[in-house]
């Protein structure tokens, strides 16, 4: 179940403005056209998790190294969130997901990396698996897409 928490200081490693953002959305969506195949093995549905707002992601190296990074989101489904982040981070890298729930505000939702791809740059898709499964529809402000 996510905690509701306050959001410590963050780190934007992104600098993304509206072009580059749209730029590598784009990008994302034409690999995950190629790539098909990995939506066959998807437990839940993905819907398009594109909140321009920035979103935090605290890696958790420990009690005394946990830093926040803002994030942009792409994907969202009951099991994971898929995201931009400005630095590699390793597969398997436990993660805590700032995340806008419709009624409870901010909500820190847990979960582990399974993937992170180099875009282009300092640029990097990474993949997270929640601990416990979500109902994406809290947290899709604008509706399912």
């Amino acid at each position: 179940m996510p905690s509701k928490t306050e959001p410590p200081p963050v780190l934007d490693l992104l600098k993304l403005d509206q072009s580059q953002w749209a730029y590598y959305l784009d990008l994302i969506e034409s690999r995950q056209k190629v790539v098909g195949a990995a939506s066959e093995r998807r437990r839940h549905q993905r819907h398009a998790y594109l909140e321009f707002t920035q979103l935090g992601l605290v890696v958790d190296n420990g009690p005394r190294d946990r830093k926040m990074f803002l994030v942009r989101t792409f994907d969202l489904s009951a099991s994971g969130v898929g995201l931009l982040h400005g630095r590699f981070i390793q597969a398997g890298q436990r993660v805590h997901v700032m995340m806008l729930h419709r009624h409870d505000g901010r909500v820190l939702v847990s979960g582990t990396t399974r993937r992170c791809e180099l875009l282009e740059g300092h640029v990097h898709a990474v993949g997270v698996e929640f601990d416990e499964p979500i109902d994406p529809a809290d947290f899709i402000l604008m509706g399912f897409a």
